[in-house]
C-alpha cells in the first residue's frame, strides 16, 4: 500500500536564470560523461588484466566491484558534504580524485593497488554524482525532471560509449598512455568547475531537510528499481566480456559491443525521460524490466560471437534506462517527503552501487561454480521479481506539482 504523505509547506526556490540553468546542466553532464568514461574504459580491459595477473573469476569480479564499493561507502557522507559545503566544491574534489586514481591505475601492475584505485574512483564518483544530481534538480522544474535525468543518463551513456573507444585505442597507444591522458582531462574539468563557481540557490536547495518517518516506505520501491538496474549492468559488464573472450572475441570486438550498448543508451534515455514526464515512470520501467529478462538468457546461452555481442549491447541499452527513471521517481518521492536533493541523490547512488557490486560479485561467484552462461542468466530473475515493486505507485506523483514550489527554469 502506498504510504500517506504529509506534503511540506511550499517553498519558493531562489530564481535561476535560464542561461545559468543551462550552464549548470552543461557542467553536470560533462562531469557525468567523464565519470562514466573512467568507469566504462575498464570493462573491455578485464580480460587483459586477467591474463597479465593470472586472476580468477572472483578476483576479476572483485576488481570490478571495488568501484561501486567505494561509492557506497562515500555516498551518504557525500550528501552531508553537499548540504554543508555546496555541490560545486564537492564536484571539483570528486573529479580531481577520479583523475588521480586513473593515472595511478594506468601506471601500476599490482593487483592490490589496482583494487585500491578502483575504490578511490568509486568514492570520487559518489562525490560527482551526489553533487551533480543535486545541482540538476535545482536547475530544472520537477515536471521536467524526467527529461533532465534522461539527459544525465545520455551523458553517462556517451561516457560509456567513449570508454570502450578509449579501451580499443589503448591497443595502439598503450593502456598507460590512455589512462594518464584521461586523468589529465579530469583535472582540467575539475579546474573548469572550480572557476565556474556556484549559482544562487544551490546551497539553499541543498540544505538539510527534516527527517520523515515515511522515508523508507516512500523511497524503497524506486530505490529497488535502481538497484536492479545496477545489478544487471554489473553482471553484464563483468561476465559479458569474459563470455565474448571465451568464444574467441578480441578486445576490439568486446569494446564494440559495449560501444553499441552505450550508443543505444544515448538515443533511448532522453526519449524515455520525456515520455515518463507525461505518462509517469511506472509503465516505461515495467517495459524495460520485461525486455531485459530474455536478453540476459541470450547473453548467457547464445553460442556465437555475433549473437552474444548483440545481446550484450541490447541488454545494456534497455536496462540503462532504469537508472534515470528510477532516480526521477526517487526524486519525486523525496520532494514530497521534504528531503534535500542531495539526500535523494545519495539514495540513488547507493542503490545503484550496491546493485552494481552485488551483481558483479554474485555473477562472478556463480560463473566460477556453474559457468558464465548460468551466472549471467540468473539475473533475469530479479528483473521479473522487481515488477511487484511498482504495484502501488501512482503515475500522477511523477508529473504533477504545485508551480509555486519550483524554480521557474526550463
Amino acid at each position: 500500500m502506498t504510504p500517506q504523505i504529509a506534503l511540506p509547506t511550499p517553498r519558493l526556490a531562489p530564481r535561476i536564470s535560464p542561461r545559468g540553468a543551462r550552464a549548470v546542466i552543461a557542467l553536470v553532464t560533462a562531469a557525468m560523461f567523464a565519470d562514466a568514461t573512467f568507469y566504462a574504459v575498464i570493462a573491455p580491459l578485464l580480460p587483459h588484466y586477467r591474463q597479465l595477473l593470472s586472476l580468477g573469476h572472483l578476483e576479476v569480479a572483485l576488481l570490478f566491484a571495488a568501484h561501486p564499493a567505494g561509492t557506497v561507502l562515500v555516498a551518504l557522507p557525500a550528501a552531508r558534504l553537499v548540504n554543508a559545503q555546496g555541490p560545486g566544491p564537492v564536484m571539483t574534489i570528486g573529479l580531481a580524485g577520479l583523475g588521480a586514481a586513473a593515472i595511478v591505475f594506468g601506471l601500476t601492475d599490482s593487483y592490490p593497488v589496482l583494487v585500491a584505485c578502483r575504490l578511490v574512483q568509486g568514492a570520487s564518483a559518489a562525490l560527482v554524482w551526489c553533487a551533480g544530481l543535486a545541482r540538476m534538480q535545482v536547475a530544472v522544474a520537477p515536471e521536467r525532471r524526467g527529461a533532465a535525468l534522461g539527459l544525465a543518463g545520455a551523458a553517462a551513456g556517451a561516457g560509456s560509449l567513449a570508454g570502450p573507444g578509449f579501451a580499443a585505442a589503448s591497443g595502439v597507444i598503450g593502456i598507460e598512455a590512455t589512462l594518464v591522458a584521461l586523468g589529465v582531462g579530469a583535472f582540467a574539468l575539475a579546474f573548469a568547475l572550480h572557476r565556474a563557481g556556484e549559482l544562487p540557490g544551490e546551497r539553499v536547495e541543498g540544505a538539510p531537510a527534516p527527517h520523515g518517518r515515511h522515508l523508507d516506505a516512500g523511497l524503497a520501491r524506486p530505490a529497488g528499481v535502481v538497484l536492479v538496474c545496477g545489478a544487471v549492468l554489473g553482471a553484464v559488464s563483468t561476465i559479458g566480456p569474459l563470455r565474448l573472450a571465451d568464444l574467441g572475441a578480441g578486445v576490439v570486438l568486446i569494446a564494440a559491443a559495449f560501444v553499441l550498448s552505450a550508443f543505444g543508451e544515448v538515443l533511448i534515455s532522453p526519449a524515455v525521460g520525456h515520455v515518463s514526464d507525461r505518462v509517469g515512470r511506472v509503465v516505461p520501467i515495467r517495459v524495460a524490466l520485461l525486455a531485459a529478462a530474455p536478453l540476459l538468457f541470450a547473453v548467457g546461452f547464445a553460442g556465437s560471437i555475433p549473437l552474444t555481442a548483440m545481446a550484450v549491447a541490447l541488454t545494456g541499452s534497455v536496462v540503462a534506462v532504469l537508472w534515470p527513471l528510477g532516480t526521477a521517481l526517487l526524486s519525486d518521492w523525496a520532494r514530497h517527503l521534504g528531503r534535500s536533493p542531495a539526500e535523494a541523490s545519495a539514495v540513488s547512488v547507493i542503490a545503484w552501487s550496491v546493485g552494481l557490486g552485488g551483481g558483479s560479485l554474485l555473477c562472478g561467484a556463480l560463473a566460477g561454480a556453474v559457468g558464465d552462461g548460468t551466472g549471467i542468466a540468473f539475473l533475469a530473475l530479479p528483473c521479473v521479481l522487481a515488477l511487484p515493486l511498482l504495484g502501488g505507485e501512482k503515475t500522477a506523483l511523477s508529473c504533477r506539482f504545485d508551480p509555486p514550489t519550483v524554480n521557474p527554469v526550463n
